[in-house]
């Protein structure tokens, strides 16, 4: 079986994810089958998918587009995805929580050692 032998057995309603890799990033999106023809898959997105797997390029697209099952290894990729999107919104906030004046010394000691132990945390997962 070839690697997209999958799209064949796709009906309408069926989740899948798309993954878009632009400029060294990538983004992971669950997306859902709309309509399916003898050539294409349509998504309801508006993304659509030749029945071999590619994506339907239009001239002005700068970025790659690929069509995935939806299976535990790309849910786990978007759940991380998802993840490092909200640590990012967290720690930008930071800089306003640090400069607040009201903070007492006890409510910084407890974010300085929350964060010292994450730290070692990603230190040993490192190793």
């Amino acid at each position: 079986m070839g690697d997209n032998d999958w799209l064949k057995n796709l009906k309408i309603g069926d989740s899948v994810f798309i993954e878009t890799s632009a400029f060294g990033t990538n983004n992971v999106q669950p997306d859902k089958v709309k309509k399916i023809t003898k050539t294409m898959i349509i998504l309801d997105s508006g993304t659509r998918f030749h029945m071999d797997g590619n994506v339907v390029r239009k001239w002005e697209m700068t970025y790659s587009r690929f069509i995935h099952p939806n299976n535990e290894a790309i849910r786990e990729k978007y759940l991380i995805q998802n993840f490092r999107k909200e640590l990012i919104t967290i720690l930008s906030g930071f800089r306003d929580i640090i400069n607040y004046p009201n903070l007492s010394r006890e409510q910084l000691e407890k974010i300085i050692s929350s964060l010292r132990e994450i730290k070692n945390e990603i230190a040993e997962v490192k190793k």
